[in-house]
């Protein structure tokens, strides 16, 4: 994948992975030319998945 959808796709998924990003992810996509809210909006939905299995994780050390 290309251009901003590649980036795009590459914020969820380390924010899912991680959690958090690093400066180089701003710039990666700083310089892919993504706006402010495109960046928002692939960090809330990496994580969100983040937090998703973070809850299931903690559900099943509860058990």
């Amino acid at each position: 994948m290309r251009g901003k959808q590649g980036i795009i796709l590459y914020l969820k998924q380390r924010a899912a992975q991680h959690g958090s990003l690093t400066s180089q992810c701003y710039q990666i996509a700083q310089s892919g030319g993504l706006t402010a809210a495109e960046m928002r909006q692939a960090i809330r939905a990496g994580l969100a998945l983040y937090d998703e299995r973070m809850r299931k994780y903690e559900g099943r050390q509860a058990a």
